[in-house]
């Protein structure tokens, strides 16, 4: 196959670990990095991804699923302290949890070198945070070539999962995701590709071949080891990341304490963390993107996580200490960090290690190197800075972790009929033991299991030259022409053939192109006869996107095929005016006419020296001998001028286009300037628009004739501007 045809996936960070999840995908010479995160259970330059193995100035796009420190802790190194020069992308909810952790992050982290210096300061993180573009869910985005769209990945608040298609190819990246229903967040999507294969998938393997305990069976574990602990006067130290499985777990303990009278008098739970009530306010302004339990709840009128039973310290203060410290107090504590490795999580723990009664339950994943992996194997001592600590206290592993286990990863696969799958993010032993399991029940895929910096070259078939599908009534017209006899085919409505680039032609906004479908008929006169043909404009929409493959549509039913509909927007200013202000003739009384024109007449007048075409409003209403009662008018067939005598102002209305929209300015500027001149300077400007100063009340009647004539003017180019103008707001508003 032609090296044009084959794609790389490198990573440079998660390859056979877990940890700075960094993969570089490239194909056809474009090239996208997956998440840049760093290792927790490393120092020195081993924190960051293996940047320097690849050029970053050929990175076109970094695309961050989530917020954890593992995925996204070193994208401030990579904007501010390399020559990467492409866009960065995520979602608005890891966008604002990011910002908090980086910033937490940038305090206790050292450098590259291992020194006491930061990664990147404060100062990096502003300027990446100006720099870092948003993308919503499912949304479709295109950048140099690069069509990405995302999905939810369940796993924390904001994950998402990024579709890229480059030429026809489709590569999913899943970063960490979960199928299973939380109450903070839903579980993760399987991409709807319209029965499309993913060509190549790149999946996480963090647990292997291991099936998690039934979710139920969990929680009710959980509540009852801890339910035990604390009647038996124990404390339950529960280690967490202060942002996602947190608030799973606190309100798991919410629910569970609000129904036992006991715990709710006797039984204090703290909840330790710098970022906690940080994190709850997160929480509470993206609840429309939480679980569906949590929506529930916040659709009553209540904040969920507004908790009754659990006090939240941003610091492990000394009252606190002093409180932790009581061994005949029973309590519990949840405290970050998850894997033990600083912070308030470890000084408890280094508490209460010696105590039979206490217990920690490690309720998420942990990584080789962490305390919390010491912990869970068991060991009856540790060793913190050099010194060996004793380990009295009981140890349980409930694991509450949001990553995909052997069942649910082998249902993605298989749905999304991926021909390739490329395993990060977990250990090399239980990486080997799923691909052999995978490739046993999946024989059509190729499964990999690369190290850092091990390229998987893939031979894919681009589809860069793919067929389109025409659809709808579309089809059926077309099927006329290239079928004698009508439409008799099969039921589904689609023709699918190779069209070339050149047939729809005159490409126009939006997609839009005309294509000239022609029939060739023979006469009876055999071969010698000329053939008679004949030609049909047919206006269609071209559609293309990750999801949907390549359509052709009528434009009347667009929305039927993709998830594309069209709208109106009605727009309507107030500007200041007083619509019945007399602009009096300059001539002597004896001769005045019947009335003086209103300033809402010279506006008219103004206007339609501009534009050409008025149309006074003929509304039964409005008697105009009753009371010199204002009239409104419409300019262009586009935009209304009302008047509005009690609040003195014009109301101007019309539909948005960026015609309409370009009179409807005009019109506010010149409102603002009829409105805002003295009498002299009006009446000047009526002279201007209506001839020379009106001297007798023949001259008056011809300004109102002409204010009231429906858009006919007496001048050929006015006349000429109008059809003009009434052409372009048309054609506009058609479009739209």
């Amino acid at each position: 196959m032609d090296d044009g045809n084959i794609l790389t996936v490198t990573p440079l960070g998660a390859g056979s670990e877990v940890g700075r999840s960094c993969i570089v995908v490239t194909y056809r010479g474009r090239t996208v990095m997956f998440d840049c995160g760093v290792h927790p259970g490393m120092t020195g330059a081993n924190v960051t991804p293996m940047l320097d193995a690849v050029d970053l100035t050929e990175i076109d796009l970094c695309l961050i699923t989530h917020f954890h420190l593992d995925h996204a802790a070193a994208v401030p190194y990579l904007m501010q302290k390399t020559v990467f020069s492409g866009r960065v992308y995520m979602t608005e909810p890891t966008r604002a949890i990011c910002h908090l952790l980086w910033q937490d992050y940038a305090k206790v982290s050292p450098d590259e070198d291992g020194g006491g210096a930061a990664l990147y300061s404060q100062e990096d993180i502003a300027k990446s945070m100006h720099d870092i573009r948003t993308i919503d869910f499912r949304q479709e985005l295109v950048h140099k070539g690069i069509e990405f769209t995302c999905f939810g990945a369940g796993h924390v608040l904001g994950a998402c999962m990024f579709l890229v298609t480059i030429d026809g190819v489709r590569i999913l990246y899943t970063g960490d995701y979960s199928r299973e229903d939380d109450r903070h967040v839903p579980m993760a999507e399987v991409p709807e590709l319209g029965g499309k294969a993913v060509d190549v998938l790149i999946c996480e393997s963090t647990y292997g071949i291991h099936v998690h305990e039934n979710r139920r069976a969990r929680e009710a574990r959980l509540l009852r080891t801890v339910h035990d602990i604390v009647r038996r006067e124990g404390r339950v130290l529960m280690p967490v990341f202060a942002l996602g499985r947190a608030q799973e777990l606190l309100l798991i303990l919410e629910e569970y304490w609000e129904r036992h009278r006991f715990l709710r008098e006797n039984v204090p739970i703290y909840f330790i963390s710098p970022m906690s009530k940080k994190s709850l306010r997160v929480f509470e302004t993206f609840i429309g993107l939480c679980g569906d339990k949590v929506r529930e709840i916040a659709d009553t009128g209540e904040n969920p996580f507004k908790f009754k039973h659990i006090k939240t310290k941003g610091t492990l203060d000394q009252t606190t200490r002093d409180i932790l410290k009581q061994k005949d107090q029973p309590c519990v504590v949840m405290a970050a960090p998850g894997m033990l490795q600083t912070g308030a999580s470890r000084a408890v723990f280094e508490m209460w290690a010696d105590d039979r009664r206490s217990c920690v339950v490690l309720t998420g994943y942990s990584v080789k190197g962490t305390l919390a992996e010491d912990l869970r194997r068991e060991r009856d001592s540790v060793t913190i800075q050099g010194r060996n600590l004793p380990v009295r206290m009981s140890v349980e592993n409930i694991s509450f972790s949001a990553h995909a286990d052997f069942d649910q990863t082998r249902a993605f696969v298989h749905d999304l009929q991926a021909r390739y799958v490329v395993l990060v993010h977990g250990e090399r032993s239980e990486m080997r033991k799923l691909k052999t399991k995978l490739e046993e029940l999946i024989p059509d895929c190729q499964v990999h299991t690369p190290e850092n910096m091990e390229p998987v070259f893939l031979a894919v078939e681009s589809r860069e030259a793919q067929s389109v599908q025409i659809v709808g009534g579309l089809a059926e017209r077309v099927n006329g022409f290239l079928r004698p006899g009508g439409v008799e085919g099969p039921e589904d409505d689609r023709i699918e053939g190779r069209v070339k680039r050149e047939t729809f032609g005159g490409q126009r906004e939006g997609g839009r192109g005309g294509a000239a479908v022609r029939q060739e008929k023979g006469g009876e006169g055999g071969d010698d006869e000329e053939e008679e043909e004949e030609e049909e404009e047919i206006t269609a929409v071209l559609v293309r996107g990750p999801n949907t493959g390549s359509l052709l549509v009528d434009p009347r039913e667009l929305s039927q095929y993709v998830s594309v509909s069209a709208h109106a927007i009605a727009q309507e200013v107030f500007v200041p005016f007083q619509c019945d202000r007399p602009v009096p003739p300059e001539q002597p009384a004896a001769s005045a006419p019947s009335r003086p024109l209103t300033a809402i007449e010279v506006l008219q007048a103004t206007l339609s020296h501009t534009f050409g075409r008025t149309s006074k409003d003929e509304s039964p209403n409005r008697q105009e001998e009753a009371g010199v009662q204002p009239q409104g008018f419409t300019l262009c067939d586009s935009v209304r001028v009302s008047p509005d005598v009690s609040r003195q102002s014009l109301v101007i209305s019309w539909m948005s286009s960026p015609a309409a929209d370009l009179v409807a300015d005009s019109v506010c500027v010149v409102a603002r300037e009829v409105g805002e001149s003295s009498g002299p300077a009006l009446k000047r400007m009526a002279a201007r628009c209506v001839g020379p100063p009106w001297g007798g009340t023949s001259a008056a009647e011809k300004t109102r004739d002409a204010l009231s004539c429906d858009g006919h003017q007496s001048a050929e180019s006015a006349g000429e501007s109008a059809t003009s103008s009434g052409q372009v707001g048309r054609k506009r508003k058609a479009e739209g």
